[in-house]
């Protein structure tokens, strides 16, 4: 009688282990993704007069997913044009600023509402889906404002670092690639974050390895951090610059956040930008 209680309470452990363990795998991407809801533009970033526009995910389908994005043409002489990939909760808070510092410097730039954010239709995204969106941008903006990729900067902040460092190998021809603030891994996140640390490496599929991405790519990249970052350690960009194959630069920021940095830095944040569009411009001339 004894064993036999001890087989069932063993049973019903393995089927509560079995039943937890399944909804990780399933609701793994809820747990990394949480999207803002659509806030309105702030008034500095209405200035520039941003056109919202709508790309279609299946653009022959009659009733295809569509991303919500906000084009900001810009009348500066630069050539560039910068796609922009927020974070995981893509909230105009943590946007402003680094978008007055962009296009300060004449860039023109497309920020980009990952499906389930803003008002962007289509199923809660994931890794794959979102590296989907992104690409399904650069066909926007080739097709509908004739930027051809290699006129095209990427640009990743957080988690959309790893979404750019993605479409550099998709897109091997854009001018440059910008990471501010990203991670090497989802598994080094796991572990960098205690209360994540148990997390088995088997049972993580949203694996968004940008140090494999970069090491990969050839297409030249800024790495920007701020040192007293305490979502992302600056670490990982050290590691993600001494991984870069391509062309690459970094900029560490004293005391700069993980959201803040465009304000704090200021004028250092503009230099390093004009800095690596001066690279950009020169290989284009090569």
């Amino acid at each position: 009688m004894l064993l036999r209680s001890l087989l069932l309470i063993l049973l019903g452990c393995g089927s509560v282990v079995l039943l937890f363990l399944a909804a990780i795998w399933l609701g793994q991407s809820r747990l990394i993704f949480r999207p803002a809801k659509d806030e309105p533009i702030p008034e500095s970033l209405l200035a520039y007069q941003p056109a919202e526009v709508w790309i279609a995910l299946q653009p022959q389908a009659v009733r295809s997913p569509r991303l919500q994005a906000w084009w900001f043409p810009n009348q500066g002489v630069t050539p560039w044009t910068v796609l922009y990939l927020h974070g995981i909760q893509g909230r105009w808070v943590d946007t402003e600023d680094r978008l007055l510092q962009l296009l300060s410097l004449g860039l023109s730039v497309l920020v980009l509402q990952y499906r389930g954010y803003g008002r962007s239709s289509g199923p809660f995204p994931n890794e794959q889906r979102v590296y989907a969106d992104a690409e399904a941008a650069v066909a926007y903006l080739a097709k509908e404002h004739a930027i051809p990729s290699d006129r095209l900067l990427v640009y990743g902040h957080s988690l959309g670092g790893a979404i750019a460092a993605e479409l550099a190998n998709r897109q091997p021809k854009l001018a440059g690639l910008i990471l501010e603030g990203s991670f090497s891994s989802m598994r080094a996140m796991t572990q960098y974050r205690q209360r994540f640390a148990w997390f088995p490496n088997w049972l993580l599929h949203q694996r968004f390895d940008t140090l494999a991405k970069v090491r990969q790519s050839s297409v030249p990249v800024l790495i920007l951090h701020g040192e007293a970052d305490t979502e992302v350690p600056a670490l990982m960009s050290e590691a993600l610059f001494l991984a870069a194959a391509g062309p690459k630069q970094l900029c560490r920021i004293p005391d700069g956040g993980h959201n803040d940095l465009p304000k704090l830095a200021g004028d250092r944040y503009r230099q390093a930008v004009q800095r690596f569009l001066d690279l950009v411009a020169a290989r284009s001339r090569a």
